[in-house]
């Protein structure tokens, strides 16, 4: 009997809950790791990215091994007679750790010429600007460490899909608060192969190839389709796929920013007019 499944699987809110516990803790080793951030000492910058890559690493891994078990789970439940193992991705490399943790704490220090956040002469920051610049570099480096690490568990996922001869797709679980641009990448259902299949249109604020992507603070799960499931889009995609052929799909090129606006509005309870795209009489 086949096997019926959806993006609003109970598999991708167990492994949701489970990667939001891991964020919990890698949050909570990144706040210890601030305290080696000291924005009266540049020096201080190399150490500390030195810290947070190694609890990237460390938890790009758990990330990677629970979307292992994740994916032999489906399997597992999908009644296979064959046997696949999934291999663990391998983490994000140093140096793109590096530069996502230089940008995360681009404004901690002084800068050499004359800016308003902080004085021009050398001089460390004053306490309460120190505090926020540490605040904001924290927030940041949270939000891309979470992002840096659960992409080894997603890249678990689809690269598994791309190996194992029973996988027919991946699916992409979004959760109902997530941003338009995840919404919509849901609502295109288990149409994903491969990352290079995975479709065409891109926004470069997030991360990946085709639409293998995902942003920081991102919740979005991937999970397989595999021989002999039947899938089919949940109540929350069906309509956000509707909403998408309503408002969207007839205006090539313009089409996510008219997504966006229309989520928003249909968010807060109104329906989208001509007058709210632009559009002309």
């Amino acid at each position: 009997m086949a096997r019926r499944i959806s993006d609003g699987s109970a598999a991708a809110r167990r492994l949701r809950t489970q990667q939001r516990g891991m964020l919990r803790m890698l949050f909570r080793d990144i706040r210890a790791r601030m305290r080696a951030l000291d924005p009266a000492r540049p020096a201080s910058a190399r150490p500390w990215i030195a810290g947070i890559a190694t609890e990237v690493d460390r938890y790009a891994q758990i990330a990677a091994e629970l979307s292992a078990r994740a994916y032999e789970a489906e399997r597992e439940a999908a009644a296979l007679r064959s046997t696949f193992r999934p291999a663990l991705a391998d983490p994000p490399p140093a140096e793109q750790i590096e530069a996502t943790m230089r940008w995360a704490a681009h404004d901690v220090w002084t800068p050499p010429d004359p800016e308003p956040s902080g004085p021009a002469d050398g001089r460390p920051h004053s306490a309460r600007i120190a505090e926020r610049l540490l605040a904001g570099a924290q927030q940041r480096a949270e939000a891309a460490a979470g992002r840096l690490a659960l992409d080894a568990g997603r890249r678990t996922i689809v690269e598994a899909v791309e190996q194992d001869p029973d996988a027919r797709g991946w699916y992409r679980s979004a959760q109902p608060t997530a941003c338009s641009f995840c919404r919509l990448m849901a609502s295109r259902g288990a149409v994903y192969k491969s990352r290079g299949t995975a479709g065409r249109d891109a926004n470069e604020n997030f991360t990946g190839s085709g639409l293998f992507k995902f942003h920081n603070d991102c919740a979005c799960v991937a999970l397989p389709v595999l021989r002999g499931d039947v899938f089919s889009l949940s109540p929350e995609a069906t309509e956000w796929d509707r909403i998408y052929y309503e408002f969207a799909s007839g205006h090539p090129g313009d089409q996510l920013r008219r997504y966006r606006i229309a989520m928003r509005l249909i968010d807060a309870g109104r329906t989208p007019t001509p007058e709210d795209f632009g559009d002309r009489p």
